[in-house]
């Protein structure tokens, strides 16, 4: 069996490294945040458009679903969810347009 072993870095940033560092973790945070307003506006959208017959029907284990023919069609184009992820999807040119709020090689990492 491998033993996993952890290192300990203690960083002693000069003033322009933690300025520096300071940047990339906003942009982090940035990044980080449109993906989480990205996966609520898309959860949201989902939970508008599915009936609450239709989730109590996927409550229930598989074999005993039963679906009306409506239910049927309307799953078949709106589930899962990834055509509106897709729909909504943010382009990297959007996410990246704060780049340059953070000019930094690490600001193209997201």
């Amino acid at each position: 069996m491998a033993t996993k072993r952890t290192h300990v870095y203690r960083l002693y940033p000069d003033a322009t490294m933690a300025h520096v560092l300071d940047k990339w973790f906003d942009y982090r945070r940035y990044c980080y945040n449109k993906a989480l307003e990205l996966w609520n506006a898309t959860y949201s959208e989902y939970r508008m458009l599915v009936s609450p017959e239709i989730l109590a029907e996927f409550k229930k284990p598989k074999e005993e679903r039963q679906f009306t023919e409506e239910q049927k069609l309307f799953i078949s184009r709106y589930y899962p969810t990834a055509a509106l992820i897709q729909k909504k999807a943010y382009s990297k040119q959007t996410v990246m347009g704060k780049a340059d709020l953070f000019p930094y090689p690490a600001a193209s990492i997201c």
